[in-house]
């Protein structure tokens, strides 16, 4: 017998097996069931209930038998695995991952809270080699983007800037870890309220912790608050909160605390030796010297009478991430200001080792003569 193509064209007519009218059924199907999920009105006749609870049922039983179907291929494939292949696969992004996350938590505490828009991707693995403490850095997205992927590069393993460009999960893993660093990091300095404000003699500490009390105790407001707001100089951030010198801005002993509670190799807060339990984040990632980072870090929890630390305030709309970058523009000049206000640091967390240690003072920029400017133009 002759096959024609004909035949099978009327074949298919015949029996009704046209795809396009089996999507349009198939589609059908879908609006009644999502019609069915539906909230019913109180006056829905029973025959119309019974009839969605029919569809859904149906919906369930099909799923469930996909359901057995696709189990059954995928135990069917695992057991053709050699074992060994089989956890190779299996395990392969955990370790990747780990090491993606130890870098998002390095990389919150040393340069950035927040993963800024358009960071990734990242398309190739060129280190864009951009002054960092150069004003230009702030000129454009671009620009803040170059900025920041190069101190991503800087605090990156060569071993994995690969895997910043082939990795398709590498933006996301790094995103999760890193904004729950931040929290996690919040957390443990509002644990440590008692100890971190003792020096600053307020009648309870505690309001520093509790959102509830940042909004209405006195103390608090009189710290947090400049021109009647909550502003990015807050008499707290200043050596001396009840007379705001521009050269005492960010030399806060409160800030040297909060920057103590997250290093620790010894507690500076109690003057004891750190014996037993897990080690602090400084000591988890090898932090010997501060960054204009880290400072801008604590000024930045200093203060949160939001719950979260987000990049606007939910609850009081402060916007943390500008007033974050507004610090870091500022640290980053390398002015006399700048400069004393690390050495200050260094010398507070880590004693003479920590200044001896860092990396962003030079020996030039320590000889700027000193220009003793309005703390307004200073900070405009």
């Amino acid at each position: 017998m002759v096959h024609h193509p004909d035949q099978d064209e009327s074949c298919n007519e015949s029996s009704g097996a046209n795809p396009a009218t089996d999507e349009d059924s198939e589609a059908s199907d879908g609006e009644e069931i999502l019609s069915a999920l539906r909230v019913p009105a109180a006056d829905t006749d029973i025959a119309e209930l019974w009839k969605a609870v029919s569809l859904c049922q149906k919906a369930l039983t099909e799923t469930r038998g996909k359901l057995i179907v696709a189990t059954k291929d995928l135990c069917t494939l695992d057991a053709a695995l050699p074992a060994k292949k089989r956890k190779g696969i299996l395990n392969k992004m955990g370790p990747l991952n780990d090491n993606i996350g130890h870098v998002a938590k390095k990389f919150t505490m040393l340069y950035c809270l927040w993963v800024i828009d358009g960071l990734f991707p990242i398309m190739n693995v060129n280190n864009p080699n951009v002054d960092l403490q150069s004003a230009v850095r702030w000129d454009s997205d671009e620009a803040k983007r170059s900025a920041v992927l190069m101190e991503l590069f800087l605090v990156m393993p060569e071993s994995l800037h690969k895997e910043m460009v082939k990795y398709k999960l590498f933006g996301s893993v790094f995103t999760t870890v890193l904004n729950q660093e931040r929290s996690n990091m919040l957390h443990a300095v509002k644990e440590a309220s008692p100890l971190i404000f003792a020096t600053l003699k307020v009648p309870d500490a505690i309001i520093f912790a509790s959102p509830a009390h940042k909004r209405d105790d006195l103390d608090m407001w009189q710290l947090s608050m400049k021109e009647g707001m909550y502003h990015r100089l807050a008499p707290i951030l200043f050596a001396d909160p009840n007379q705001a010198m521009w050269d005492g801005f960010l030399k806060s002993p409160v800030l040297v605390n909060i920057e103590s509670e997250l290093k620790p190799i010894k507690n500076t807060l109690t003057n004891a030796k750190s014996h037993g339990g897990p080690r602090a984040r400084g000591q988890l990632h090898g932090i010997k010297s501060v960054t204009e980072g880290l400072i801008a870090l604590a000024a930045r929890y200093l203060l949160t009478p939001d719950p979260k630390l987000q990049s606007m305030g939910s609850e009081t709309k402060i916007p943390y991430e500008a007033d974050y970058d507004f610090y870091l523009q500022h640290l980053l000049k390398q002015s006399t200001w700048a400069i004393g206000t690390i050495h200050f640091f260094n010398t507070g967390v880590f004693g003479d080792k920590g200044d001896k240690a860092s990396s962003t003072v030079s020996e030039k920029t320590h000889s700027c003569s000193h220009s003793h400017m309005h703390m307004g133009r200073q900070f405009s």
